[in-house]
């Protein structure tokens, strides 16, 4: 069996994405590099590799870079609902890529430079889910209003309907394996510990 050697360029790279994005796992880094991925993870271990950000942090800034690039405001007129949308084929390839994708630091610039590349590039990746999705929703909206202004017409209406429903269930999907809905646990909430300590004149005794 051949013996995969992975250089040294090859590990500072695979660093660089893995402290870049949360998402980004051991076993993709391994799947990147051939390796095994408690390769990975010994090598993490022994040059102290550490996320640069967390998902909460990476979803604010796509947040607001989606709002600084796609403004739009509710509709409430079936007239206004009129509005030139995509096709399913336009939008079907305007879809974003899987999270599971690696991202690729450039070659030749200094590491703090790199880093920043993959932090960006982790954030547009997330900015065009959130783009992606006003402009379906945009469109959902106006198939809705469509169904609407002819209501004796039930094929319509439950093709509006199942569309609606669908983009739903789309969205939810995406937006939890892209990390966006992800929020900072607060005290008392699921998921977080409570530590209670009991003071007595003996002492401080953990309950």
């Amino acid at each position: 069996m051949t013996r995969i050697v992975v250089t040294r360029d090859q590990w500072e790279r695979a660093r660089l994405q893995w402290e870049g994005d949360p998402l980004v796992t051991y076993a993709d880094i391994g799947a990147d590099l051939g390796v095994a991925r408690q390769s990975v993870r010994e090598r993490a271990g022994k040059e102290g590799w550490q996320r640069r950000l967390d998902l909460q942090a990476i979803a604010e800034k796509a947040h607001a870079q989606a709002d600084s690039k796609f403004t739009y405001s509710a509709v409430d007129s079936s007239e206004r609902a009129a509005l030139p949308v995509a096709t399913a084929t336009e939008f079907a390839a305007r879809a974003p890529t899987s999270p599971t994708g690696v991202p690729n630091p450039p070659a030749g610039v200094p590491p703090e430079q790199a880093q920043a590349e993959v932090e960006r590039a982790a954030v547009d990746q997330r900015s065009e889910v959130l783009t992606t999705h006003r402009r379906e929703l945009r469109a959902a909206r106006s198939t809705l209003y469509g169904a609407m202004k002819n209501a004796a017409d039930l094929e319509a209406a439950r093709r509006a309907k199942i569309i609606v429903e669908g983009m739903r269930v789309l969205h939810e999907a995406e937006r939890k394996a892209w990390g966006l809905d992800t929020e900072a646990p607060k005290p008392g909430a699921p998921g977080t510990t409570v530590k209670v300590t009991v003071v007595r004149k003996s002492g401080r005794v953990p309950a």
